[in-house]
C-alpha cells in the first residue's frame, strides 16, 4: 500500500517504497535469473542516478 510494484512479463518484479523507519527508499527486486536481476538493477541505478544529479 505504500509503494509501487511493477511485474514484468517474465514474472520478474521490482518494488520501490519509502522506508518506514529511515529517511531512504527501499528497492526490492526478484528475477528468474541472475542476468535478469542484474539488468533490472542496472536500469534502476541509472534512472535513480540520472534523477539525483
Amino acid at each position: 500500500m505504500d509503494g509501487v510494484k511493477l511485474v514484468f512479463s517474465d514474472e520478474s518484479w521490482i518494488l520501490v517504497r519509502p522506508s518506514g523507519t529511515e529517511p531512504l527508499i527501499r528497492i526490492y527486486i526478484e528475477a528468474s535469473s541472475a542476468k535478469s536481476l542484474n539488468t533490472i538493477k542496472k536500469y534502476v541505478k541509472e534512472k535513480i542516478l540520472l534523477n539525483t544529479q
